[in-house]
């Protein structure tokens, strides 16, 4: 098993990310590194707030990225974003919290909610989804990533941002199926 856990600071929205592989119950830490989180600290409360969620959530199984899968990677399954793909945070809509491409969406779609993955650049070279809100509860909040951050000053919108190359090593080195976050 393998376990993020996120320290953040909400005065300078800054945090310290642990990687840890636990083995008989031992964590044994395989990575440390600073990152950055949502403007307005932490403790989401709703969609649009700025705010990173704290709490323990099960990362998901697909790693994303605009870039090639890396070497390595660990996750069997991996998309690589190309214009086109969106993450769904219209909360009026049954598939809200969601990757989808534009061309599946019913006619007359409007991107005023969705998040247009590929118009972000380097931030989604690499990315995961984190499992925040898996049950799509209206206007709790979507499109909550551990992805790569603009640099070591720049907040998010509610995600972790770390460096790309601890991102990388990320998806190098744990379990998709058996990985857990925790951010507080």
């Amino acid at each position: 098993m393998f376990k993020l856990d996120v320290n953040c600071n909400k005065i300078n929205k800054t945090c310290t990310l642990n990687v840890y592989e636990v083995k008989n119950k031992i964590n044994n830490n395989i990575l440390q590194c600073e990152g950055v989180i949502g403007i307005n600290g932490i403790e989401k409360e709703k969609d649009g707030d700025l705010k990173t969620p704290i709490g323990i959530f099960k990362i998901q199984e697909t790693a994303y990225g605009i870039k090639e899968r890396p070497s390595k990677c660990k996750f069997n399954k991996y998309i690589q974003i190309k214009n086109g793909m969106i993450w769904r945070c219209d909360p009026t809509k049954p598939d809200y919290n969601t990757f989808k491409m534009k061309k599946d969406l019913p006619k007359g779609w409007t991107n005023k909610y969705d998040e247009d993955l590929f118009k972000y650049g380097k931030v989604y070279n690499y990315f995961l989804d984190i499992g925040y809100n898996l049950e799509k509860i209206p206007y709790k909040g979507s499109a909550i990533f551990l992805h790569c951050w603009k640099n070591n000053t720049t907040p998010t919108h509610g995600c972790i941002a770390i460096a790309e190359s601890n991102m990388k090593k990320i998806l190098q080195t744990i379990d998709p199926k058996n990985s857990y976050i925790i951010i507080h």
